[in-house]
């Protein structure tokens, strides 16, 4: 069964400092241990921090994150039942200018 992969980046508002880019990255790596299916842990994965590109097609990104699934199932889970990540979505969006989320599988 392929794995399922959900990338995530962040470009942070102007007035957003390095406290608050920290804050930022803590809680949305927190996920791994927070974001629970039947009382149980299903993110397999976690990476990220300061995007470091200096390429044009970086776009401003502050912040990226990629996270693994075991299954095209828990990555739906994630997007659209997860209370864990639903209460965290207006935590990003007070600090995020923009944002945007790919998913792909191998």
């Amino acid at each position: 069964m392929p794995f399922c992969y959900h990338v995530v980046a962040f470009k942070l508002k102007p007035e957003m400092g390095e406290t608050e880019k920290s804050e930022l990255r803590e809680r949305f790596l927190s996920m791994k241990t927070g974001c629970l299916q039947n009382e149980k842990p299903y993110i397999l994965s976690i990476k990220g921090g300061d995007q470091t590109s200096k390429e044009f097609m970086a776009q401003g990104v502050d912040l990226v994150f990629v996270m693994e699934f075991a299954s095209e199932a828990d990555r739906a889970y994630y997007h659209k039942q997860d209370t864990y990540h639903r209460e965290l979505i207006p935590k990003c969006i007070a600090y995020t200018a923009s944002g945007f989320g790919l998913d792909f599988s191998d």
